[in-house]
């Protein structure tokens, strides 16, 4: 019940507007405003939530998810620069560098650099597993905006994949065990 999720947290935003965890609260809306479809409020959500202090993986999921809000909003530039400034703040954050390919590609930019870099990183978490970066977008917690966007970013993922096979960058599964 996103609704009644949304007052209770507008609620708690209410009566303790200075709480230490007000960027939690800022967080939590934004997704429930995300679920609903209401992407200039998630966008002002998660630009409230970047002024308090933030671990830097806390930073890069806010702006990861600010990026997905930018893309749903149509401004690809700032998804871009957005995208960027959170892979600056976590280098190892796969999807970060995937969804920066995919709004790269919607700029017109080539993505190929970002999108072997997502390759890269997940492969890496995996033991090499080069499959890895498609298993990140499958984890809980890991949503589509909008929901239909799943399949560009699986898209992304095998294109990356495959270039990778082409130019003998991918180990195969029994030399990524040894």
């Amino acid at each position: 019940d996103y609704d009644r999720a949304l007052r209770d947290v507008d609620r708690a935003l209410a009566l303790a507007p200075d709480a230490p965890d007000v960027s939690d609260l800022l967080f939590t809306r934004a997704l429930l405003r995300t679920r609903r479809g209401d992407h200039a409020g998630t966008r002002d959500d998660y630009l409230r939530a970047l002024r308090y202090p933030l671990s830097d993986s806390t930073r890069a999921t806010v702006l990861g998810n600010l990026a997905d809000t930018w893309l749903a909003l149509g401004d690809t530039a700032r998804a871009v620069e957005t995208y960027e400034s959170c892979v600056h703040h976590a280098p190892d954050y796969a999807l970060g560098w995937l969804g920066l390919a995919i709004a790269q590609d919607r700029q017109g930019d080539a993505p190929w650099e970002s999108a072997a870099e997502a390759l890269r990183v997940a492969s890496a978490r995996a033991q090499g597993r080069p499959e890895a970066l498609l298993d990140e977008l499958s984890r809980d917690g890991v949503f589509f905006v909008p929901p239909y966007d799943r399949y560009t970013y699986e898209a992304m993922a095998w294109e990356a994949l495959a270039r990778a096979e082409r130019r003998g960058e991918v180990p195969d599964a029994d030399e990524a065990t040894t």
